[in-house]
């Protein structure tokens, strides 16, 4: 997308750089399919998310839903208002919800929740197989 902005930014008529409004619509959409593929396809998890070693569920810990994540995805812009001091609604709104709950408003729409993923473990030779 970088790279994409310096070849198609424009000037405006006092010489700015400015982007057509198509661009900007392209990366509304790469940035909402991101967050919906990655959830949705690598079971509840974007890259970030893995590393933390988290992932999204149904409320019931169920595996996430295409329609849950379609709504986390879509909530994503309101969690975010004000967008001149990002994502402070989603944390106020988080810490309203309660210890337990902890759901920003697309989880909440969704049904969802972030539960912590235990990492794996490793396998224990017990000293029965031979290599």
């Amino acid at each position: 997308l970088f790279w994409l902005t310096l070849l198609l930014q424009q000037e405006d008529a006092n010489g700015n750089p400015t982007l057509p409004w198509w661009v900007l619509a392209i990366y509304v959409v790469w940035w909402l399919a991101y967050y919906f593929a990655f959830e949705y396809f690598w079971h509840g998890q974007t890259p970030g998310k893995r590393a933390a070693r988290i992932r999204v569920v149904m409320g019931s810990g169920a595996a996430l839903t295409k329609s849950a994540a379609a709504k986390r995805t879509l909530a994503r812009p309101l969690d975010m208002l004000p967008w001149l001091v990002p994502y402070a609604l989603a944390v106020l709104w988080t810490l309203a919800t309660g210890e337990k709950r902890r759901q920003r408003i697309g989880d909440i729409w969704g049904d969802t929740k972030v539960i912590r993923v235990d990492p794996p473990r490793p396998l224990v030779d017990d000293g029965t197989r031979t290599p």
